[in-house]
């Protein structure tokens, strides 16, 4: 509230799939999820890592621009090992690529939880 008047406000808020999202009055929006993925980490990166790449995924809604998306890994207690970096860039329609990366090959089950926001007018 700014002197007794809303400035913003969500106009509509919901899921698609396995999304989550709001769309703000103001022309701004943010979405998340969380994905299980198994990717396979087997393509050697230098001497010491390996590496394998998530396919994308798309946003539950075009943006006008792209969005500023942050991407985090969940995995579970015997990938010690596991780290993730952005792989490419992301546009108006899907996020980021996602690379996993660890000390050994294997192919590996973790949740990748995004988050995404931006202008959808």
């Amino acid at each position: 509230l700014s002197n007794g008047i809303v400035s913003d406000f969500v106009i509509e808020q919901a899921q698609a799939g396995q999304w989550y999202y709001r769309k703000w009055y103001s022309g701004r929006a943010e979405c998340w999820c969380r994905r299980n993925v198994d990717v396979n980490i087997n393509t050697a990166w230098g001497s010491a890592l390996y590496y394998g790449v998530a396919s994308t995924i798309n946003y539950p809604f075009t943006f006008v621009e792209r969005p500023i998306c942050q991407i985090t890994c969940e995995y579970g207690n015997n990938e010690k090992s596991l780290f993730i970096a952005s792989c490419g860039t992301g546009t108006i329609t899907y996020a980021t690529p996602v690379m996993l990366c660890r000390t050994d090959m294997k192919t590996v089950n973790c949740n990748i939880l995004y988050y995404a926001h931006g202008r959808w007018k």
